[in-house]
């Protein structure tokens, strides 16, 4: 593994090397020829696609991020397992479905350090969710949209809870997922395949309908 010396580091692609960073240093190595890939491996390839997209999402929602460089790996790691989990689509075709997220529960943004003051979660009689911990302590709501809303004074309002929320807490360079909330009426929607049909070129008339043209007239040729 050559080790980049020179004062412009990079990563990724660059002519015939490939730049990269491991345990805070650049290395390089020389790009393959040809990259031999089974249609197994470009399954697995685009499930791990979507994993890492969403985990990119997190990342860049979340203000003033630890500096942790195995960050990334990690949670792309916890993000592959939430798409393997869906048993609903064949391999290649997996999404992230609600119902998998809670193996986000208890995940390190920084793993030497973790949240250590006692925490709870719980709901009040107007249906707010409210996080009780210790003062100096931020909590946040981050939606899978990428929405980050700051709890004030460590009061989520329901209404905001309107899909799958991720519940952080932050203290110095700690920040933990702590906990997953759902909407009270959330129900999973499959998607909905909707059926195409093609005409031949050969057929005779378009069906398609002029603005200047009445339904009542002949088709056009």
């Amino acid at each position: 593994m050559p080790l980049q010396t020179h004062i412009f580091t990079y990563t990724g692609k660059f002519g015939d090397t490939i730049g990269y960073k491991l345990n805070g240093k650049h290395f390089l190595k020389a790009l393959p020829a040809k990259v031999r890939r089974t249609p197994t491996s470009c399954l697995a390839a685009k499930d791990f696609g979507r994993a890492s997209r969403q985990a990119k999402i997190i990342r860049h929602a979340l203000p003033n991020l630890p500096n942790d460089y195995t960050c990334t790996n990690r949670l792309n790691k916890v993000m592959i397992e939430v798409v393997n989990a869906d048993n609903t689509r064949a391999k290649g075709y997996k999404h992230v479905l609600p119902a998998n997220l809670t193996k986000l529960k208890g995940f390190h943004f920084n793993r030497s350090k973790s949240i250590s003051t006692p925490y709870a979660i719980d709901k009040d009689e107007q249906g707010n969710i409210r996080v009780k911990t210790e003062p100096g302590i931020k909590a946040f709501a981050l939606t899978m949209n990428g929405e980050l809303k700051t709890a004030e004074e460590g009061i989520i309002p329901n209404s905001t809870i309107l899909e799958p929320t991720l519940i952080i807490l932050q203290q110095g360079e700690a920040m933990d997922i702590i906990d997953v909330l759902f909407p009270q009426c959330y129900v999973v929607k499959e998607p909905k395949f909707k059926r195409t049909w093609t005409l031949s070129p050969h057929h005779r008339y378009s069906f398609r309908i002029p603005r200047y043209q009445s339904k009542s007239s002949p088709p056009t040729r």
